[in-house]
């Protein structure tokens, strides 16, 4: 499989584009998603990046179907929203700062 690389991160975290788009991501146990620990882990465009303060969970798909998520940091998981037009979705911590603030807590 043919692999364009989109967007890299601080902490290992790779994703890249196949030859249809579809957006798929890689860690540090392989170069490329076919070639990781995991089986090929799709970014899901139909849920949102939630995120606390610590953490932000990047929403994927297995292949058979099963949804899952990849853990970020914030600032990570708030690039990869950006980069791919996914809803950014605060929660706890972080959304309590952020109502205090006075900035939305879902950013689309």
């Amino acid at each position: 499989m043919k692999w364009t690389r989109k967007l890299s991160l601080p902490g290992g975290h790779r994703y890249f584009a196949d030859a249809i788009g579809r957006i798929a991501v890689a860690d540090d146990s392989g170069t490329f998603p076919d070639r990781t620990d995991d089986v090929i882990l799709w970014l899901d465009s139909s849920r949102p990046v939630r995120a606390s303060m610590r953490r932000a969970f990047v929403p994927v798909t297995r292949p058979n179907g099963k949804e899952a998520v990849v853990c970020e940091n914030t600032t990570a998981g708030l690039k990869v929203a950006r980069a791919f037009g996914l809803r950014f979705e605060a929660e706890g911590d972080l959304a309590e700062f952020l109502t205090a603030l006075g900035q939305p807590v879902v950013i689309t």
